[in-house]
């Protein structure tokens, strides 16, 4: 029975991937974390995530066409403070009479179905009235004002006390013509984007239309090892083999994560020492960083709110909760290569060599006389990928290279020829640093199992 639910959703997949998405995003849409995971994976699949829209979105994520295109319209009861009853009232009314023309048309209609102030701010920085043609910025000024003016309306149609002779038409025409009427919207200039990604963030709980680290993604991907969303505490896996997810961190595990500070809270130790708890966010969510005092001290002047910074530690896996990172290093996105190298400095919490520890590492010649030296014994794990023969070792090796290359780091490079049972280690120009983008070039080339970090 499960293996034919199985090949089931696999059908839907792969004939159905836009409804098939959606559906899946609904069933998480109440967890924040999960719906960031499966909105990366969209892109892989070329799905678009439109905005939330009064006239077009529902409860749930949905289906919807765009010049022949399907794509996904978020869902509106993800909006915080707008709940699952007040988005069926507006649905039903859409239905029984139309779109809603613009905002004091909503706000005349929707007066009497649960519609608070709160709410509208919300859908309004959710972009929900977006199609309506004002700004955010215009919207978030004038509501009070049309909220206010649509219950003076209504109290006026109801007690009569318009003049439909003065109007010069009948009520219907009374009332056609105020539905009509433009929105008072102010002259006042769209939000900046980061502003407008804050409100998405604070509404949404994850960034929309765009995220303060798309400039910089690229840096971002090729440093890191590891996603903030794999420190999360799941029951199941919830990538589903659709995105980039990661299996579950082990305790002590070494891991580089990037983004920007979200927030950050210094306390003081027993030892009058102070440390730093810090909330790291990158495109897959945010995770707590904790920074001794012996790493705030060195550190300290990275650790500014919304900056950009590298962090190298340890995970601290916790049961049943998000597990946390142990600060070991930190770099700024401006001297990211800093991140793959031993600090300087060494003591509580770090893994760096002493000095006598290093005089053992033998030096790597850059000026080999071919392409790949014999191993020698060294303490640092390696990238290791296979070659079933030599020859297709020969045949590789150009791209191989030219892989490694294009993402220098501190990881050491070892070949393995499977018939000959030959180890070479490459020369330090070929060091990498295993970002996510050269792993997955490797494994492309040479098959998963072939490319063991």
């Amino acid at each position: 029975a499960y293996a034919v639910v199985a090949y089931q959703t696999a059908w839907l997949r792969y004939h159905y991937p836009v409804e098939f998405m959606a559906s899946i995003l609904t069933s998480v849409i109440d967890h924040p974390g999960k719906v960031i995971s499966y909105i990366q994976s969209l892109k892989s699949l070329n799905i678009e995530l439109l905005p939330p829209d009064i006239n077009e979105g529902y409860s749930g994520f949905s289906v919807s066409m765009v010049d022949g295109v399907k794509k996904i319209r978020y869902g509106l009861s993800s909006i915080k403070n707008v709940g699952k009853s007040l988005v069926e009232r507006m649905v039903a009314e859409r239905k029984a009479n139309g779109p809603f023309k613009n905002m004091t048309d909503f706000c005349r209609r929707m007066q009497e179905l649960d519609l608070n102030k709160r709410a509208m701010e919300n859908l309004i920085k959710a972009g929900a009235f977006d199609s309506m043609g004002g700004t955010r910025s215009q919207y978030l000024q004038a509501y009070p004002l049309i909220m206010n003016a649509a219950v003076k309306w209504k109290k006026n149609m109801i007690s009569g006390q318009m003049d439909l002779f003065d109007m010069g038409g009948t009520m219907q025409e009374t009332e056609q013509s105020s539905v009509t009427e433009p929105d008072p919207l102010p002259n006042v200039p769209e939000f900046p984007d980061s502003l407008r990604l804050s409100y998405e963030k604070e509404v949404l709980g994850l960034y929309l239309t765009g995220h303060p680290l798309a400039s910089d993604e690229e840096l971002w991907r090729k440093h890191i090892t590891n996603y903030a969303s794999d420190f999360q505490f799941a029951e199941e896996e919830v990538d589903g083999g659709f995105g980039e997810g990661k299996s579950k961190l082990i305790d002590g595990q070494e891991v580089i994560v990037g983004g920007l500070i979200m927030d950050k809270t210094i306390k003081s130790t027993k030892n009058n020492k102070m440390m730093a708890f810090i909330t790291l966010e990158d495109l897959y969510g945010s995770v707590e960083v904790l920074v001794f005092p012996n790493r705030y001290e060195q550190y300290r002047s990275l650790l500014e709110e919304d900056s950009r910074i590298f962090v190298k530690g340890k995970v601290s896996y916790e049961e049943e909760e998000d597990s946390k990172l142990l600060c070991d290093f930190i770099a700024s996105f401006e001297n990211a290569d800093e991140i793959h190298q031993t600090p300087k400095r060494y003591g509580q919490g770090g893994r760096q060599m002493k000095p006598e520890q290093r005089a053992e590492r033998p030096a790597t010649s850059v000026q080999a006389a071919t392409p790949m030296d014999p191993v020698a014994p060294v303490k640092q794990k390696p990238l290791w990928l296979r070659f079933a023969t030599k020859d297709q070792w020969a045949a590789l090796q150009a791209q191989v290279c030219q892989i490694l290359q294009a993402d220098p780091g501190n990881y050491e490079v070892r070949i393995y020829l499977e018939a000959e049972k030959l180890k070479m280690k490459a020369p330090s120009q070929y060091f990498t640093a295993a970002s996510e983008g050269t792993l997955l070039k490797l494994r492309q080339l040479l098959g998963d199992s072939n490319v063991v970090l």
